[in-house]
């Protein structure tokens, strides 16, 4: 910066500074060399830092964390649905989720009917579609493809081709490459 043009030195721990001062001009050898480089994934104009992969999948994560709850929600509903029944005509242990069970009923109360299970309706095709949407969504900003995960995407044997694929995901994640850091030093 203006104020430090040769940069900035300071040590801190649990908060408590424990030395500041301008940066020690010291020459270690090029065996204690640290070399830094600043790389953003993504470049944001009118600010430092850029931005992250990650931070770009953050929205689609939780999305598909809210649809997979609505499923497990129903899965839920589903396997153990209400009852309607008319007050006072079962007890309170009459109905549970055990398998064969027999549920009594008090049929002399007036105008009683039959317990009647409630079917929730069917969850919607496009909510599961929207959940595989998600996912392939999540697998292209992140560049996380099936081969990107040691995995044979299907119809592929070829090595040459999962090569290929593997090389366009890393080309994908990564538009710095080798080179590009050597000229930088």
């Amino acid at each position: 910066s203006l104020q430090f043009p040769l940069g900035r030195f300071i040590a801190y721990a649990k908060n408590v500074v424990l030395e500041k001062g301008d940066l020690p001009d010291i020459d270690l050898g090029t065996e204690f060399e640290m070399p830094f480089l600043k790389y953003d994934d993504l470049e944001v104009p009118g600010r430092f830092w850029g931005q992250s992969t990650v931070e770009q999948m953050v929205p689609l994560n939780k999305e598909m964390n809210k649809t997979r709850s609505q499923i497990i929600e129903n899965r839920n509903m589903m396997s153990k649905p209400k009852v309607l029944a008319v007050k006072g005509t079962l007890g309170a242990t009459s109905w549970t989720s055990e398998t064969g069970e027999i549920v009594e009923w008090d049929n002399t109360v007036p105008g009683a009917m039959m317990p009647q299970v409630i079917t929730p309706p069917a969850l919607p095709n496009y909510i599961m579609q929207l959940n595989a949407m998600l996912e392939k969504d999540l697998s292209d900003v992140g560049a996380m493809h099936e081969v990107s995960m040691a995995e044979a995407p299907t119809g592929i044997r070829s090595g040459r081709a999962i090569r290929e694929l593997k090389a366009s995901d890393e080309e994908e994640y990564s538009s710095i490459g080798i080179q590009d850091i050597e000229n930088r030093k």
